[in-house]
Protein backbone atom coordinates (compact mmCIF):
# COMPACT_ATOMS: atom_id res chain seq x y z
CA UNK A 1 0.00 0.00 0.00
CA UNK A 2 2.91 1.97 1.06
CA UNK A 3 4.33 1.96 -2.38
CA UNK A 4 1.25 1.95 -4.47
CA UNK A 5 0.42 5.36 -3.00
CA UNK A 6 3.96 6.27 -3.81
CA UNK A 7 3.38 5.13 -7.43
CA UNK A 8 0.05 7.49 -7.75
CA UNK A 9 1.55 10.39 -6.21
CA UNK A 10 4.63 10.05 -9.04
CA UNK A 11 1.62 9.43 -11.62
CA UNK A 12 0.78 13.84 -11.09
CA UNK A 13 4.19 14.20 -12.88
CA UNK A 14 3.99 16.46 -16.15
CA UNK A 15 2.77 19.71 -15.07
CA UNK A 16 5.95 22.18 -15.49
CA UNK A 17 4.58 24.48 -13.07
CA UNK A 18 3.69 21.85 -10.06
CA UNK A 19 6.47 20.40 -10.62
CA UNK A 20 8.49 23.45 -10.14
CA UNK A 21 6.35 24.19 -6.91
CA UNK A 22 6.95 20.54 -5.72
CA UNK A 23 10.31 21.21 -6.29
CA UNK A 24 11.23 24.31 -4.89
CA UNK A 25 8.64 23.33 -1.67
CA UNK A 26 10.89 19.69 -1.13
CA UNK A 27 14.20 21.59 -0.62
CA UNK A 28 13.78 25.21 0.01
CA UNK A 29 10.33 25.96 1.93
CA UNK A 30 11.66 24.36 5.23
CA UNK A 31 14.00 27.39 5.69
CA UNK A 32 10.96 29.98 5.60
CA UNK A 33 9.55 27.64 8.02
CA UNK A 34 12.72 27.79 10.49
CA UNK A 35 12.92 31.70 9.43
CA UNK A 36 8.56 32.66 10.74
CA UNK A 37 9.72 30.51 13.80
CA UNK A 38 12.79 32.56 14.36
CA UNK A 39 10.72 35.71 13.88
CA UNK A 40 7.61 34.91 16.19
CA UNK A 41 10.45 34.48 18.77
CA UNK A 42 12.22 37.80 18.39
CA UNK A 43 8.59 39.21 18.46
CA UNK A 44 8.56 37.74 21.77
CA UNK A 45 11.70 38.96 22.68
CA UNK A 46 10.12 42.38 21.91
CA UNK A 47 6.82 42.16 23.83
CA UNK A 48 8.04 40.44 26.56
CA UNK A 49 11.93 40.39 27.48
CA UNK A 50 14.40 38.99 27.02
CA UNK A 51 13.89 36.57 30.33
CA UNK A 52 10.67 35.78 29.21
CA UNK A 53 11.42 35.31 25.51
CA UNK A 54 14.68 32.62 26.56
CA UNK A 55 12.14 31.05 29.06
CA UNK A 56 9.55 30.38 26.48
CA UNK A 57 12.26 29.54 23.89
CA UNK A 58 13.71 26.49 26.06
CA UNK A 59 10.36 24.79 25.43
CA UNK A 60 10.19 24.84 21.71
CA UNK A 61 13.89 24.16 21.70
CA UNK A 62 13.09 21.06 23.49
CA UNK A 63 10.43 19.89 21.68
CA UNK A 64 12.31 20.26 18.14
CA UNK A 65 15.11 18.38 19.92
CA UNK A 66 13.32 15.85 21.22
CA UNK A 67 11.43 15.30 18.40
CA UNK A 68 14.71 15.40 16.72
CA UNK A 69 16.34 12.37 18.58
CA UNK A 70 12.60 10.38 18.74
CA UNK A 71 13.52 10.23 14.30
CA UNK A 72 16.78 8.48 15.31
CA UNK A 73 15.06 6.08 17.07
CA UNK A 74 12.80 5.45 14.44
CA UNK A 75 15.22 5.67 12.39
CA UNK A 76 17.17 2.74 13.90
CA UNK A 77 14.13 0.71 14.55
CA UNK A 78 12.80 0.93 11.09
CA UNK A 79 15.46 0.92 8.50
CA UNK A 80 14.25 2.01 5.23
CA UNK A 81 16.21 2.92 1.49
CA UNK A 82 14.41 5.69 -0.49
CA UNK A 83 12.57 5.10 -3.37
CA UNK A 84 15.00 5.22 -5.85
CA UNK A 85 17.65 2.74 -4.65
CA UNK A 86 14.73 0.26 -3.54
CA UNK A 87 13.63 0.96 -6.90
CA UNK A 88 15.46 1.96 -9.70
CA UNK A 89 12.87 2.66 -12.66
CA UNK A 90 11.79 5.69 -10.52
CA UNK A 91 13.34 9.07 -11.55
CA UNK A 92 13.14 11.38 -8.37
CA UNK A 93 12.45 15.14 -9.25
CA UNK A 94 15.74 16.40 -7.54
CA UNK A 95 19.36 15.37 -6.54
CA UNK A 96 19.28 13.49 -3.58
CA UNK A 97 22.10 11.46 -1.48
CA UNK A 98 20.74 7.99 -0.78
CA UNK A 99 20.08 6.69 2.44
CA UNK A 100 17.57 6.34 5.11
CA UNK A 101 14.30 7.08 4.09
CA UNK A 102 11.97 6.58 7.69
CA UNK A 103 10.98 9.16 8.97
CA UNK A 104 11.69 11.94 6.77
CA UNK A 105 13.75 14.45 8.30
CA UNK A 106 12.62 17.27 6.36
CA UNK A 107 9.05 16.55 7.92
CA UNK A 108 9.90 15.90 11.13
CA UNK A 109 11.49 19.74 11.54
CA UNK A 110 8.39 21.22 9.81
CA UNK A 111 5.81 19.31 11.41
CA UNK A 112 8.04 19.98 14.80
CA UNK A 113 8.28 23.95 14.29
CA UNK A 114 4.16 23.97 13.56
CA UNK A 115 3.32 22.39 16.24
CA UNK A 116 5.86 24.73 18.69
CA UNK A 117 4.11 27.29 17.04
CA UNK A 118 0.95 26.52 17.14
CA UNK A 119 0.84 25.24 21.20
CA UNK A 120 3.68 27.52 22.32
CA UNK A 121 3.67 30.79 20.20
CA UNK A 122 0.72 31.97 18.31
CA UNK A 123 -1.99 29.90 16.80
CA UNK A 124 -2.29 31.63 13.90
CA UNK A 125 0.49 31.27 12.70
CA UNK A 126 1.09 27.59 13.81
CA UNK A 127 -1.89 26.74 11.20
CA UNK A 128 0.00 28.06 8.64
CA UNK A 129 2.91 26.32 9.63
CA UNK A 130 1.09 23.69 9.86
CA UNK A 131 -0.02 23.61 6.22
CA UNK A 132 3.18 24.30 4.71
CA UNK A 133 4.25 21.41 6.58
CA UNK A 134 1.60 19.04 5.31
CA UNK A 135 3.04 20.74 1.51
CA UNK A 136 6.73 19.88 2.65
CA UNK A 137 5.55 16.51 3.15
CA UNK A 138 3.55 16.03 0.31
CA UNK A 139 6.63 17.36 -2.21
CA UNK A 140 8.84 15.04 -0.19
CA UNK A 141 7.00 12.23 -1.60
CA UNK A 142 5.82 13.82 -5.08
CA UNK A 143 9.57 14.47 -6.23
CA UNK A 144 10.53 10.66 -5.84
CA UNK A 145 12.72 11.06 -2.51
CA UNK A 146 10.31 9.60 0.41
CA UNK A 147 7.23 7.66 0.90
CA UNK A 148 3.71 8.62 2.17
CA UNK A 149 4.93 6.29 5.28
CA UNK A 150 8.06 7.99 5.87
CA UNK A 151 6.06 11.53 6.12
CA UNK A 152 3.47 9.91 8.62
CA UNK A 153 6.48 8.70 10.68
CA UNK A 154 7.53 12.53 10.87
CA UNK A 155 4.34 13.16 11.80
CA UNK A 156 4.21 10.43 14.96
CA UNK A 157 6.81 11.46 16.37
CA UNK A 158 6.47 15.29 16.15
CA UNK A 159 3.62 15.05 18.09
CA UNK A 160 5.00 12.69 20.37
CA UNK A 161 8.02 15.29 20.58
CA UNK A 162 5.76 18.57 21.54
CA UNK A 163 3.35 16.95 23.70
CA UNK A 164 5.68 15.08 26.04
CA UNK A 165 7.43 18.59 26.50
CA UNK A 166 4.15 19.78 27.21
CA UNK A 167 2.91 17.67 29.58
CA UNK A 168 6.45 17.87 30.96
CA UNK A 169 6.22 21.92 32.28
CA UNK A 170 2.54 21.59 32.76
CA UNK A 171 1.89 24.16 30.36
CA UNK A 172 -1.73 24.72 28.50
CA UNK A 173 -3.63 26.70 26.78
CA UNK A 174 -5.58 29.03 28.38
CA UNK A 175 -9.87 29.12 27.51
CA UNK A 176 -9.23 32.48 25.23
CA UNK A 177 -7.35 32.63 22.06
CA UNK A 178 -3.39 33.32 21.77
CA UNK A 179 -2.07 36.03 19.64
CA UNK A 180 -3.83 37.18 16.34
CA UNK A 181 -7.40 36.25 17.95
CA UNK A 182 -7.22 37.49 21.58
CA UNK A 183 -10.41 39.01 23.11
CA UNK A 184 -9.49 42.16 25.52
CA UNK A 185 -8.44 39.29 28.22
CA UNK A 186 -6.81 36.35 26.72
CA UNK A 187 -3.89 35.30 28.00
CA UNK A 188 -1.26 33.72 26.19
CA UNK A 189 0.08 30.99 27.76
CA UNK A 190 -0.15 30.11 31.46
CA UNK A 191 1.22 27.60 33.91
CA UNK A 192 -1.00 25.97 36.38
CA UNK A 193 -0.70 28.02 39.74
CA UNK A 194 -1.31 26.67 43.64
CA UNK A 195 -4.51 28.74 43.88
CA UNK A 196 -7.77 26.83 45.65
CA UNK A 197 -8.92 23.93 43.71
CA UNK A 198 -6.03 24.75 40.95
CA UNK A 199 -8.58 27.46 39.52
CA UNK A 200 -6.26 29.88 39.12
CA UNK A 201 -3.36 30.00 36.68
CA UNK A 202 -0.55 32.66 37.06
CA UNK A 203 -0.17 35.04 33.75
CA UNK A 204 3.38 34.30 32.26
CA UNK A 205 2.27 36.36 29.01
CA UNK A 206 -0.98 38.18 28.40
CA UNK A 207 -1.36 39.68 24.31
CA UNK A 208 -2.13 43.20 23.79
CA UNK A 209 -5.30 44.69 24.99
CA UNK A 210 -5.32 42.27 28.13
CA UNK A 211 -5.95 43.17 31.75
CA UNK A 212 -2.83 41.59 33.13
CA UNK A 213 0.38 42.87 30.07
CA UNK A 214 3.40 42.83 31.67
CA UNK A 215 5.02 38.85 32.57
CA UNK A 216 5.53 38.63 36.32
CA UNK A 217 2.65 40.82 36.94
CA UNK A 218 0.50 39.51 40.64
CA UNK A 219 -2.87 39.59 38.62
CA UNK A 220 -4.34 36.31 38.05
CA UNK A 221 -6.91 35.17 34.90
CA UNK A 222 -9.81 32.83 35.63
CA UNK A 223 -9.01 28.99 33.17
Amino acid sequence: MNYSLFQDIQGLHGNGVVDAVMEFSAQYLLVAVFAVLGLLLLARLRTDGIRQAVRYALWPGGALVLSYLLGLVAAAVHPEARPFTTHPSGHPLIAHHPGQAFPSDHSTAAFAIALVALVFLARRWGAALLAGAVLIGFSRVYVGVHYPGDILGSVLVSVIGVCRVVTSHGARWSSGPLRGGGGPSSCRLVRRYGGVGGRYARVTSCSRGSATRWPGSSQRCRV
